[in-house]
């Protein structure tokens, strides 16, 4: 049997550990800069609130229901994810991680123990163990399982159903409308209800080979799944990215190169952090600039420009001195800048980089160098050494005015009880 966990609300479950007088209040948590909504309770839900909203907007319609409003505060938000993670994988060794708060995991080898207690002792010890609500899902494949996870979310008091056989199958789709079935976008959303397809039960009698046409073998994977057949495997191991970025908005207006030069390299020695997390180096490096685009009475810039680096490389201060070059090329004066943002691709294993004639003959001392570095800001926490370039007040930083403490990863914000 495949199991399907989903931590309920998870951003605002994580804020809600260390904050309970959040629980039962509708709270949404917003983007960086303190735009938008990016996630939100079902309190909120319940008022017409939606992803995407603004926030501006949003508290001039609901504020009155006494919304709460919180940064997103992914420092958190991650180390939460990961003490999830490592209960759930107590119980088994398969396990997909599928997302920060959701994953996957094959029962098909536990003969001998009674399934339901199983999945629900875990259940249980998550929320003991991290206080993250978690609601969980049986199929026979992945698809059902995300299905019966939807189900246990909507229409159960403890969060847990269990596909039991074919009537429960097909009684779970004739439920759940064919737009939220896991992996059908609004595109496709819209082409099959052109159709007559309502449910996803009418998609999956669906002929197969009309599925294959319409939505390529993807789609033909997911109908096959929906009917019990399993065809999307499991990926046990967290498949490399093909590219890594940071982009962000200013909470002040920008002018100076200077400025953006120094944002950038901020958000570059993030991109790097994961680069050297995942034992990766890059070999290509794009960076851009824009104004504001809602501001119509202000002139408008955008550029963006990359280069292929002959070395691929893991190091901050080669990948730093590479995108300034990039930024000075595309710097104008005369504009208020928005957003900048750095990416970094054609990523590569460590262990496979291919040095040439035109490698760095200090390649012996920037892992040193890099060695250090993250050795220090791993023991005393992040940018306690940094380039002196990437500066330290940051005005420019985006708005967090509404930021919880990092209570589980900065020693300073660990909750006392006098």
């Amino acid at each position: 049997m495949i199991v399907h966990a989903d931590c309920d609300a998870f951003y605002v479950s994580c804020e809600r550990v260390f904050n309970p007088s959040l629980v039962g209040k509708p709270v949404v948590i917003l983007s960086n800069g303190d735009h938008t909504i990016v996630a939100l309770s079902k309190e909120a839900k319940a008022l017409g609130i939606k992803r995407g909203d603004n926030i501006k907007k949003t508290m001039m319609l609901y504020g009155q229901y006494g919304v709460v409003p919180l940064s997103s505060n992914y420092t958190l938000y991650g180390d939460m994810s990961s003490r999830v993670m490592e209960v759930f994988g107590a119980y088994t060794p398969d396990m997909e991680f599928y997302s920060i708060d959701e994953a996957f995991a094959n029962l098909y080898s536990h003969k001998y123990v009674d399934i339901d207690n199983y999945v629900m002792d875990a259940k249980k010890r998550i929320l003991q163990y991290t206080g993250i609500p978690v609601s969980i899902g049986i199929g026979q494949t992945k698809a059902l399982a995300k299905t019966a996870t939807k189900y246990a979310k909507k229409e159960t008091d403890n969060g847990f159903y269990r596909i039991k056989n074919d009537d429960d199958r097909i009684r779970l789709l004739k439920w759940l409308p064919v737009g939220d079935v896991w992996g059908i976008g609004g595109k496709y959303n819209e082409k099959l209800l052109a159709m007559g397809i309502q449910s996803a039960y009418d998609f999956s009698m669906m002929p197969g080979d009309r599925v294959n046409e319409l939505m390529t073998i993807v789609g033909y994977r997911l109908w096959c799944e929906l009917n019990g057949k399993e065809k999307i495997a499991f990926e046990y191991e967290v498949p490399n990215k093909k590219g890594i970025g940071s982009a962000k908005g200013f909470g002040i207006k920008v002018t100076e190169q200077i400025e953006l030069q120094e944002a950038m390299e901020v958000y570059l020695s993030r991109c790097c952090d994961k680069l050297r997390g995942q034992n990766l180096a890059c070999k290509q490096i794009y960076v851009f600039i824009q104004t504001n685009p809602f501001a119509t009475d202000e002139p408008q810039y955008y550029k963006g420009i990359e280069v292929e680096l002959p070395v691929a490389t893991y190091h901050t201060h080669i990948l730093k001195e590479e995108a300034n070059k990039l930024l000075k090329k595309i710097y104008r004066k005369g504009f208020n800048y928005k957003r900048i943002g750095v990416f970094l691709s054609r990523l590569v294993p460590i262990g496979a980089i291919q040095s040439n004639l035109f490698d760095n003959p200090n390649t012996e001392r920037n892992a040193k160098l890099t060695a250090v570095l993250d050795a220090m800001n791993n023991r005393y926490g992040r940018d306690k050494l940094r380039f002196a370039s990437m500066g330290y007040k940051h005005d420019w930083k985006a708005r967090a005015e509404k930021l919880s403490l990092h209570f589980t990863t900065d020693k300073d914000d660990i909750i006392v009880i006098q």
